[in-house]
């Protein structure tokens, strides 16, 4: 796993601060669109990486795999739909298995440790065999893949189904829809790395549990689906860790936990965290020469950010927004000052009094 610091040197501070906690926003650099050419797709027909059918749905085992997820069958969803212009037909077929409703082989099932299946008996449903029919199967809500299902009545015809696009089905028997799903975790931050991380920040119960789900939903969103619903889910879960962050400003025990679990966060899509520009806050005092005390209205500018303010009545000025690191300070009617600013968030650095 990958973690980002700060590294900062040769830094004059002239006034402490407070260390805020870190903030992250999110940008996924490219966007990863499922779009199908095929009317089967999986990892070996344009589809993501890490789901592949297998026969009978297709005619060979895929070329290249991953290692095999035997712990994702709770998630998993497979439908089979009456097919319409690409989509499924409102009001037509539409059955759902999962590992846990229906019967035995109405379910989904880990089979032989190296794939799932559900054994579908399509007498029940007396399909037509002049529509097409989709298989499609979802991992959290994420579509992995899907497989056109062209249903015939005769041998003859049931030997011309093009099989490069379709899972061939004869009417009134049952077809084993069998598929692989790989790991979709990076070596760097494993799902039982996660867990373990997870399990102290959110304890046992239903929140670690919500936790789980949804950074699987992640991994498999980045794999399988477009680029702005993986930013959306990626943003959820980093903005309730640096709330969690926030809240856990006493315990720098927990906060160490909720950092490296933010890093993991975002390993899952395979970045690392976002560092925010760091930014502070010059003061200083403007006097005259001559005995004359201090000076209201004077100008002073920070070099290179173009950022200004003005003195008061007391001669006090302050310049918010700097970026951190040296910078030069140029006072209307006197020499140039130069001061550093602080790395911490908000902190200040104070450039003394100028005399002009």
């Amino acid at each position: 796993m990958r973690r980002l610091f700060l590294l900062l040197t040769s830094v004059v501070l002239l006034s402490s601060c407070a260390d805020a906690p870190t903030r992250v926003d999110t940008a996924i650099p490219s966007d990863q669109t499922l779009t199908p050419s095929f009317d089967i797709v999986d990892g070996s027909r344009g589809g993501g990486a890490g789901f592949y059918w297998l026969p009978p749905m297709v005619t060979s085992l895929p070329s290249s795999m991953g290692t095999f997820d035997n712990t994702a069958i709770g998630a998993l969803e497979v439908q089979v739909c009456a097919l319409e212009a690409d989509s499924c037909v409102p009001g037509g077929l539409d059955r759902r298995f999962t590992s846990t409703t229906g019967s035995f082989f109405d379910r989904v099932r880990l089979f032989a440790n190296t794939q799932y299946q559900v054994m579908y008996a399509s007498a029940a449903d007396n399909l037509d065999a002049s529509k097409d029919y989709r298989a499609t199967v979802r991992a959290y809500g994420v579509v992995l893949g899907y497989a056109d299902i062209d249903v015939v009545s005769t041998l003859p015809a049931l030997q011309a189904v093009d099989r490069t696009r379709f899972a061939a089905l004869y009417r009134g028997q049952s077809l084993a829809i069998s598929f692989r799903v790989d790991n979709v975790f990076p070596a760097a931050c494993s799902a039982e790395s996660i867990d373990a991380l997870a399990l102290q920040v959110f304890g046992a119960g239903a929140p670690n549990d919500a936790f789980r789900a949804a950074i699987r939903r992640l991994a498999y969103l980045y794999r399988f689906s477009t680029a702005a619903e993986t930013e959306i889910a990626l943003q959820v879960l980093a903005d309730d860790l640096n709330q969690r962050l926030d809240d856990a400003a006493g315990d720098p025990a927990l906060r160490a936990v909720i950092e490296q679990l933010l890093g993991a966060l975002y390993c899952v899509v395979d970045q690392t965290v976002p560092v925010p520009p760091v930014e502070g806050t010059v003061t200083g005092t403007i006097t005259g020469t001559n005995g004359r005390g201090p000076l209201s209205d004077v100008v002073v500018r920070v070099d290179p950010a173009g950022l200004s303010g003005t003195s008061d009545a007391t001669g006090r000025y302050t310049i918010v927004n700097v970026p951190a690191g040296p910078v030069t300070l140029l006072v209307t009617g006197g020499l140039p000052s130069d001061c550093t600013v602080p790395a911490p968030q908000n902190a200040v650095a104070d450039a003394g009094s100028v005399t002009v």
